[in-house]
């Protein structure tokens, strides 16, 4: 529940799962979708979504000591098994087994799923597995589970996620300073949200994506062999028009240097959030959130057109963007936002927090330490002079 009574400090209030939900959409968004240029979206290669309880299971393996089932012995020498809460979870684990992507590596709890259920029965006799019934069927999937516990503990994975994480918790705590910041020191904010992509990326038609398509599933099943022999792919992606982080992180930079030599656009920004994002078939590219004084500006679809035009031609023509604030339906917490709107303050930081925690579960192999998520620096002091004056509407 969100304190409405402390809204000069808003924060982004809930137990984790749709925090989650949000993480796995923008990924849903990046390696399960084409865009072309018109911005049309093309669904390739497999759905994510079931990423969400494959991590849930994980919780449950690593954070208790709980057994999907409980087998018991009557006195009458009868078995009778009892589910329990994680016993939901055994039909999926042929589904979680598909759960890797090009290009991507997982975190350490997730890779752990992946090393144990490669040399476990359970995945390597699947098709038998899935066959059995009753107390066979519950005496393996416990014993997996027992043996995910004991691999974990083996190889310190609560450690290995505190440090795999550590740069996304770091990212959200910057985040939450500055946009709340950003709210005192503003009566009103206008959020403009750009996807500034690349041509060489962009999907020309259903038969490109269908060809896509097949290279990406060729390509999930090479990744989970490799995997599975704890191996690694050296050759991600060549097939494909993939952008590359330099490319990427460059023009965002020759972009954020020219801002103060073009007023026309940005007089009046405030601040920005930008994350560098990566799509199974365009590679890298940028997804920007630009903060304006929202007292000063009103049209904010209309400006977003005129910054996205600024991206082409400061490209010289490679990149093309999405206006997401055209579609605000789709894209929270963009536009006019006041300092007494509690929802939409609320939006703008659950939007902004799924993309500072990108890689809290997944992350690109090729660049760990690459800087991909940047915010604009804390604004100054005031030096004495009173804020906007905040009244209600």
């Amino acid at each position: 529940m969100v304190n409405r009574k402390n809204n000069e400090d808003l924060d982004l209030i809930s137990d984790g799962s749709d925090e989650i939900r949000g993480i796995v959409r923008n990924l849903e968004r990046n390696m399960g979708i084409a865009y072309g240029l018109n911005g049309k979206a093309y669904r390739i290669g497999a759905g994510v979504n079931m990423l969400i309880l494959q991590i849930k299971f994980m919780q449950c393996v690593i954070e208790t000591d709980q057994l999907p089932f409980e087998i018991r012995r009557n006195i009458d020498d009868t078995i009778d098994i009892v589910e329990g809460e994680m016993a939901r979870y055994a039909e999926l684990l042929p589904a979680f087994e598909r759960l890797v992507f090009d290009g991507l590596a997982l975190s350490p709890d997730l890779d752990l799923f992946h090393r144990v259920y490669s040399m476990h029965a359970i995945g390597q006799f699947r098709a038998a597995y899935e066959q059995l019934i009753g107390r066979g069927a519950a005496e393996i999937f416990n014993d997996f589970v027992v043996a995910l516990r004991a691999e974990g503990k083996r190889s310190g994975v609560k450690r290995l996620m505190q440090s795999w994480r550590r740069n996304s918790s770091e990212n959200s705590k910057r985040l939450k300073v500055y946009i709340n910041t950003l709210h005192d020191r503003y009566a009103h904010l206008t959020v403009i949200r750009l996807d500034l992509r690349y041509r060489q990326a962009a999907c020309r038609d259903i038969v490109q994506a269908k060809e896509w398509n097949a290279i990406l599933r060729d390509r999930n099943i090479r990744e989970r062999t490799a995997l599975s022999q704890e191996e690694a792919l050296d050759d991600y992606g060549d097939d494909l028009p993939r952008v590359d982080i330099i490319t990427a992180t460059e023009d965002w930079r020759h972009l954020k240097d020219n801002m103060r030599g073009k007023p026309s656009l940005f007089r009046n920004l405030a601040g920005y959030a930008c994350s560098v994002e990566f799509s199974s078939t365009g590679g890298h590219y940028l997804h920007a959130a630009l903060i304006f004084d929202g007292s000063e500006i009103m049209q904010h679809e209309w400006l977003g057109e005129l910054i996205g035009g600024y991206w082409v031609e400061l490209t010289g023509g490679r990149g093309y963007y999405h206006n997401c604030n055209r579609h605000a339906s789709k894209f929270p917490g963009t536009g006019l936002i006041s300092h007494h709107d509690i929802e939409k303050r609320r939006d703008l930081m659950h939007e902004l927090m799924c993309l500072a925690k990108k890689d809290q579960f997944v992350r690109v192999k090729a660049s760990p330490k690459s800087k991909t998520f940047m915010t604009g620096h804390l604004p100054g002091p005031l030096f004495g002079r009173p804020g906007r004056p905040r009244t209600r509407a």
